[in-house]
């Protein structure tokens, strides 16, 4: 369909910019049921998949920030429901 929403000309065009301002923390809000949070199982525990594409597309700003020693403040917007049915 769409394609992936980072191509390799973004990621190096939002890395130029990020070397730019050189900043010191970056803030990531995120939605675990769109990056790795796919539902409960039978048993009723979280299916988590740290394999998708969103997911690696996290794990390449935080590589990024990693390399430059930037700190990153993990936010969650909106609720996995987790505990739903517990």
């Amino acid at each position: 369909m769409g394609g992936f929403l980072m191509t390799d000309e973004k990621w190096k065009t939002l890395y130029n910019r990020l070397d730019f301002v050189n900043p010191n923390i970056i803030r990531v809000m995120d939605v675990a049921t769109w990056r790795y949070y796919k539902g409960l199982d039978e048993s009723g525990d979280p299916i988590i998949d740290f394999e998708s594409q969103e997911i690696k597309s996290l794990y390449k700003l935080l590589d990024y920030c990693q390399s430059r020693n930037i700190k990153v403040l993990f936010g969650e917007w909106g609720s996995a429901r987790i505990m739903e049915f517990r």
